[in-house]
């Protein structure tokens, strides 16, 4: 909700808004700060939030960020055996597969690979780093979480600001019970994602027991979400037009 401006100050008197508008230099001054502002909610529409999680997760093409207007985006399959798209590092964990116990969104579950860590509980945090990613961090990033045992929490995902604030988390359990069940069904894998328009800092995932297994770690800058420097350059010099002609029109 917009804040609307304080009428006790004088400033937004019927008086001082008549001349305002009536003042050709005024005029300008404002139609820049109209400009500014429509600009900057053009490329701002975009709100922080936890995307829908409670999906299966088959391939790529299952996970909300196929299709979209990315400026760059990554990838990781750890199917060449590393975790080593730019710009990311994990707290802990190894890649696994191929293996019975494997389960892999690619090479039919066992046959392919996945990103494990021992302890389930601790989870797994992926932190990007801007300056690796051309000075932008994401605005949107995912896992897809393929085994593990629920424990007494079941999963759980957050997700951190630019600023190292978290945005949210959520929460969802499966009774299935399995860790290291190794069937690699894909009706059992899910999609965790977030989306944050100033950029996101880090991820993280665990669940409640036993160890963890994800795949198919995925991020991406969409600029059209992003407010450009300009869009915030031409909004100050509008109010500082304004601020200098009311300067001048109260001596």
């Amino acid at each position: 909700m917009m804040r609307q401006p304080a009428r006790a100050s004088g400033c937004w008197t019927a008086g001082w808004m008549e001349t305002l508008m009536t003042s050709s230099r005024a005029r300008f001054g404002y139609a820049v700060v109209l400009i500014g502002l429509a600009v900057m909610l053009s490329v701002g529409t975009a709100h922080a939030g936890i995307l829908p999680v409670v999906q299966p997760y088959e391939s790529f093409s299952d996970s909300p960020f196929s299709g979209q207007p990315f400026t760059w985006f990554y990838l990781e399959d750890f199917e060449d055996g590393f975790l080593n798209t730019p710009g990311v590092t994990a707290s802990t964990g190894v890649v696994a597969g191929p293996g019975a116990e494997i389960d892999s969104v690619d090479g039919g579950g066992n046959n392919g690979h996945s990103f494990f860590s021992e302890s389930g509980a601790a989870g797994i945090t992926f932190t990007f780093n801007a300056a690796a990613l051309g000075g932008h961090l994401p605005t949107a990033a995912g896992i897809v979480w393929t085994d593990g045992d629920p424990g007494s929490f079941g999963r759980e995902f957050q997700a951190f600001d630019e600023n190292n604030v978290q945005i949210g988390s959520t929460l969802f359990n499966l009774n299935d019970g399995w860790f290291f069940e190794g069937d690699g069904n894909p009706e059992h894998f899910i999609f965790f994602g977030v989306t944050n328009p100033g950029g996101i800092s880090s991820i993280f995932i665990a669940n409640g027991a036993g160890g963890i297994e994800v795949d198919h770690l995925q991020y991406g800058l969409n600029a059209a979400t992003t407010p450009e420097p300009g869009s915030m350059m031409l909004l100050a010099s509008g109010l500082l037009g304004l601020a200098g002609w009311r300067r001048k029109a109260t001596k």
